[in-house]
């Protein structure tokens, strides 16, 4: 089982929009998700929960934060990151097929990453006195899609336990990220008016 993180920042940070920020390994406490640099065993660092009947948990999150804004038009990053000290992995469970049902709940972590910034694009001109409230529901739902559809996933793959299953959500979970794939960029550009 993992939580979302739900929260909302609105900062402006120097950084072009049109990029797509780098995964982490360094000394971050987060490591955003890169396809061609997954998660790995190392990177689950949180104290683990002896008497949680899960094997290991994840702790995903999505954030939002306005990162430029110029006439009229505001960029608003859309951040999908692994918390690798509020993640855990038991002694003896570490195998690749377990590594492999986790990886792909930080996979759907993206999936929805990338909805969220198809969602807000999706609204032509945001209401600049509305702004935050407008971007807090859209949040909101995608959050709670989101939830739903990791509950989901874990319920049906019974956390890995069931092969079958497990191979038709990697499959459909691939997918998706291909589907969407119009959306891996690390900002949504939104028009504001009055």
């Amino acid at each position: 089982m993992l939580y979302f993180k739900y929260f909302i920042p609105i900062s402006i940070l120097l950084f072009s929009a049109s990029e797509k920020l780098p995964a982490k390994r360094d000394n971050s406490s987060r490591i955003s998700w890169d396809i061609n640099n997954q998660i790995e065993w190392k990177d689950f660092k949180g104290r683990v929960k002896k008497t949680s009947p899960l094997d290991a948990y994840t702790m995903l999150g999505i954030s939002v934060e306005i990162i430029g804004q110029k006439n009229g038009k505001v960029d608003m990053g859309v951040f999908g990151y692994f918390e690798k000290n509020k993640s855990w992995v038991k002694p003896g469970e570490k195998t690749n097929h377990l590594l492999s049902h986790e990886r792909k709940h930080f996979d759907l972590c993206e999936v929805f990453r990338r909805k969220l910034i198809k969602n807000l694009e999706a609204s032509k001109t945001y209401n600049y006195d509305s702004f935050s409230d407008e971007i807090e529901k859209i949040f909101n739902k995608n959050f709670e899609d989101y939830t739903k559809e990791q509950e989901r996933y874990d319920e049906e793959t019974h956390h890995s336990q069931k092969i079958e299953s497990q191979i038709k959500w990697n499959k459909f979970i691939s997918k998706e990220l291909l589907r969407l794939k119009k959306y891996d960029k690390i900002a949504a550009s939104l028009n504001i008016g009055d």
